[in-house]
């Protein structure tokens, strides 16, 4: 590639960073008040210079948050989501259902020995923080395991298609030659480079900037398993900025980075952070605390009003003794506190009431719903009450939701390439994700799409059980009914062992631990034949019964009519 376009990449970098930084112009003055080594962070500055003093409290709110999102919408050691069909036909399969059900659990099990929990928890403390986090996901050619890489907020810029789904990314970091060499090999280099490896003094501290450019290429091939770097439908470009230089050029069969948003309001690239809607109730705690603190300190060290000629002889030490003189024993003013701290208990009720402001606009209160209810509920309106408040989060969640469905299609692609696939491998694999295709040459390659995908933590049950109570409603209604009047119709109406599946399916629990239809046909025919068994051998006792009470009651009349 030439420098004239490598100077046109570079123009769609530099047209990419100027929104980002009015994205950052709005989040950077109120994350410096919460998390300034975020800021230090995005700016490669020295995180161990003095910092301004920061709102402790809103910066617990963020790790809360933080948690919140790992523990309800990516639970360690529980599967949060799952694959099913795009095919109404194959919805009743149970074949393809299971095909699915097994592929989801082999993404989980490679998300579990991965780093995804490590690096994800930092993607979502910028998702809170900043308001948008980003994270790359590739996997390790010899040891197929999965890699994810946060990308610190403010050393990236995003762009959008039509569907407002991130599909370009630029980011800037720096290297050393010794790095470069490691990253890109020696031949790719320019000559500037490869001179400063020759020099101990450069090759280890030099830092070089570098920007990677990932885009979606025009002109898209569907080959996605065997396809050439230029061919791939995302192109990649390393670029030596100072150099204009070109690195390296490849390419992504999917779009290789999660960028996650908190909300995205109107048309905005960009996620809106929650810090941004009480930046003003952060400042008024900043000064509560300051002012409880001053109050503190003169309530326990008071500013004393002493005669002069006493200056330096009162002793104001715990138990210290001072010696008045005579002619200011009956003055009941010799020494006293001036300037009173105020009122004490106002201030701390102002403080609370700050901090519940700055919880609500975080969303606390309603993510802690269970150290809140009370002990004498039961464990129903405590699952209800909770979803009740987890409902105020779902705009964020839906968002999320959105986001991440990238990295979902990413973790399937890498896993299917990879041959981690169920039992019969490519011979399994439903119909409707692969098609086989074959080039001008005669050469064949596979084409495979994403599954659907659908979200089972916490957050997510809580949705469902929400969509989903108008079926439980009906079901115990009905069996209400049949149960009151002995009549079944009502629940004749409903494929009640269909719909007990599709609830079961939705509240999380592991496809292995779910019946198939035949399974339970199987077992149903065990137990009707041991019914008819049990009733065949309770009529035949009964007609046994009946032979010898008739011999019994023969053998009486014939003794009977002998006498």
């Amino acid at each position: 590639m030439d420098a004239t376009e490598v100077t046109k990449l570079l123009d769609i970098c530099d047209t990419l960073e100027q929104e980002g930084m009015r994205d950052r112009a709005l989040w950077e003055p109120v994350v410096k008040k919460v998390m300034p080594h975020i800021v230090s962070a995005s700016r490669n500055t020295d995180m161990s210079e003095k910092r301004a003093r920061v709102c402790t409290r809103a910066n617990v709110n963020v790790h809360k948050l933080a948690s919140a999102h790992m523990s309800y919408i990516f639970p360690q050691g529980n599967k949060w989501f799952r694959l099913e069909p795009w095919s109404q036909s194959n919805v009743d399969s149970e074949e393809v259902d299971s095909w699915y059900s097994e592929m989801g659990d082999i993404m989980q099990r490679e998300i579990e020995r991965s780093n995804f929990y490590t690096e994800t928890y930092s993607t979502v403390i910028d998702r809170c923080a900043p308001g948008t986090g980003a994270e790359f996901i590739d996997m390790e050619e010899d040891s197929k395991r999965l890699r994810f890489t946060h990308i610190p907020a403010g050393t990236y810029a995003i762009g959008q298609d039509a569907t407002h789904r991130v599909d370009k990314l630029v980011r800037w970091f720096n290297y050393t030659p010794v790095q470069m060499e490691e990253a890109f090999g020696y031949d790719a280099l320019p000559d500037r480079i490869k001179a400063m490896l020759n020099n101990a003094a450069q090759k280890f501290t030099t830092k070089i900037l570098i920007k990677h450019l990932v885009m979606p290429r025009q002109q898209l091939k569907p080959e996605r398993y065997y396809s050439l770097p230029s061919e791939l439908p995302y192109a990649s470009f390393y670029i030596i900025v100072e150099d204009k230089y070109l690195l390296e050029e490849g390419g992504y069969h999917e779009f290789p980075f999660v960028v996650t948003r908190f909300l995205r309001v109107g048309n905005a690239v960009y996620g809106e952070s929650p810090l941004l809607g009480v930046e003003d109730t952060i400042d008024d705690l900043m000064v509560s605390d300051e002012c409880l603190k001053l109050m503190g300190q003169r309530a326990a060290v008071p500013s004393m009003g002493l005669p002069a000629d006493m200056l330096g002889q009162v002793d104001l030490r715990a138990g210290g003794r001072t010696i008045i003189p005579i002619q200011y024993v009956n003055t009941p003013h010799a020494i006293r506190e001036i300037a009173p701290v105020g009122n004490y208990p106002m201030a701390i009720d102002q403080k609370a009431k700050q901090e519940e402001l700055l919880d609500d606009g975080m969303y606390i209160g309603g993510l802690q719903v269970f150290s809140n209810h009370d002990r004498n509920m039961t464990a129903t309106e405590v699952t209800e009450r909770s979803e009740e408040k987890l409902i105020l989060f779902y705009p964020s969640f839906a968002q999320n939701i959105e986001d991440f469905l990238p990295g979902i299609d990413r973790i399937f692609g890498l896993c299917f390439r990879a041959g981690l696939l169920p039992e019969g491998g490519l011979d399994a694999v439903p119909q409707e994700l692969m098609e086989i295709w074959e080039d001008d040459e005669g050469r064949k390659g596979l084409y495979f799409s994403s599954p659907r995908v659908k979200y089972c933590g916490r957050m997510a049950q809580a949705m469902e059980r929400v969509h989903s109570s108008a079926m439980q409603n009906v079901m115990a209604i009905a069996a209400q009914w049949a149960n009151l009047t002995q009549d079944p119709s009502p629940l004749m109406l409903l494929r009640v062992s269909k719909l007990f599946r599709y609830l079961l399916q939705i509240s999380g629990i592991p496809a292995r631990f779910i019946k198939s239809t035949d399974e339970v046909m199987g077992e149903q025919k065990q137990l009707n034949d041991a019914r008819k068994m049990q009733q065949k051998a309770e009529l035949d006792k009964m007609q046994s019964e009946t032979i010898m009470n008739h011999a019994k009651a023969s053998n009486l009349a014939a003794q009977y009519a002998q006498q």
